[in-house]
């Protein structure tokens, strides 16, 4: 009884971690693009900029995801995220590059 009660606030402990974790991205995010988007709620912060169709190209040693037109990508772009790399050790040290179409 004990190890069952023990799993079930350690299952809680975590979705609650993973959510604090994800509210404080989206709050990150809203402050690096401004623009009064810091003031909007998570819901719209990931409709606007997270939830979006992508072209994944991989190869050797990089990772493209493209972006297509979108409204709200041109905030994204110019706050540094088009040209903005980043390795993933763990995806044999492949970086991933995000472009935006204009």
């Amino acid at each position: 009884m004990d190890v069952l009660s023990a799993a079930i606030s350690l299952k809680v402990d975590v979705d609650l971690q993973f959510t604090v974790s994800a509210a404080n991205l989206y709050r990150m995010l809203a402050q690096t693009i401004a623009h009064g988007h810091e003031k909007r709620t998570l819901r719209t912060l990931f409709r606007k900029f997270i939830h979006a169709a992508a072209e994944v190209a991989i190869d050797e040693a990089h990772i493209t995801v493209s972006f297509g037109r979108r409204a709200n990508n041109p905030f994204l772009a110019k706050n540094g995220f088009a040209g903005k790399e980043c390795t993933i050790p763990w995806f044999v040290n492949r970086t991933t590059r995000p472009s935006f179409e204009k």
